[in-house]
């Protein structure tokens, strides 16, 4: 396990990646680039980060750097820099397969990456490729890591990662029902909070369980819940779902 850490590219992203490290080992050592000047002024107060001088100086501190830029510049920021053998550099930014980056990190190795914002919480399914045994331990600390077997596999499950930052929009649009109904804000809120993560839990819970099953369970005839989703269902909604997804699949694996 490192107890030193190096990000390039400080937005709020790296700022779920620091919360959760730190969260989980409070002695890490975590160096951050200058880019994102006064983001990572605010982590360096607030964690104690050190901010180095340049880009290639966090690469020179550390061993295992992450690069938490926007996919456009991944590999600009990465052609300026010099790398070592001895390091390991994970991208967590969607859409830069690792074939077409990983010759620009040599000596160096690349680890694809692919945390959410709940990492901040330690509670982030972090997906992996390819397989690494040092950054699967360090990327445990951010909550699951889940090990994918190719490229192809990867841009699959990646979609997901677009459909976790879906669903605050639909709390968002189910909560106004609420508070238009008279309940408020915080109310709504906190029960629908409790429902996703008590959902969440009782799919573990039946793991075994085929989703469908659970479905028709809950969906009792005549119920409330099947009422709801026949509702759901003439107006083709889930469909419009599967379409996002697919065009969310077309653009992380290029076939546009």
């Amino acid at each position: 396990m490192t107890d030193k850490l190096g990000i390039i590219g400080v937005g709020h992203f790296a700022e779920y990646l620091v919360e959760g490290f730190l969260n989980a080992r409070p002695e890490m050592e975590i160096i951050l680039s200058p880019r994102g000047k006064a983001q990572a002024k605010l982590l360096a107060k607030k964690h104690g980060c050190e901010i180095a001088k340049t880009n290639q100086d966090v690469v020179n501190k550390v061993d295992i750097i992450i690069l938490s830029v926007r996919p456009h510049d991944v590999k600009p920021v990465v052609e300026a820099l010099k790398f070592e053998e001895r390091q390991l550099i994970i991208t967590v930014a969607s859409g830069v397969s690792h074939q077409n980056l990983k010759n620009d990190v040599l000596p160096a190795e690349l680890i694809r990456a692919l945390p959410v914002s709940s990492a901040a919480v330690n509670h982030s399914p972090t997906l992996l490729y390819p397989e690494n045994k040092k950054i699967c331990h360090l990327l445990e600390l951010l909550g699951t890591v889940i090990v994918l077997k190719d490229e192809e596999e990867f841009a699959i499950a990646a979609v997901y990662s677009a459909f976790y930052g879906w669903n605050f929009k639909f709390m968002e649009e189910i909560m106004k029902w609420g508070q238009n109904k008279g309940l408020s804000a915080q109310m709504t809120r906190a029960i629908l909070q409790d429902m996703f993560s008590g959902m969440a839990d009782m799919s573990k819970k039946d793991e075994k369980v085929p989703m469908g099953d659970i479905v028709e369970t809950l969906a009792t005839p005549g119920g409330i819940t099947e009422l709801g989703l026949s509702v759901i269902n003439q107006g083709d909604g889930f469909e419009i779902w599967h379409d996002a997804l697919d065009v969310v699949y077309n653009r992380l694996s290029g076939k546009k």
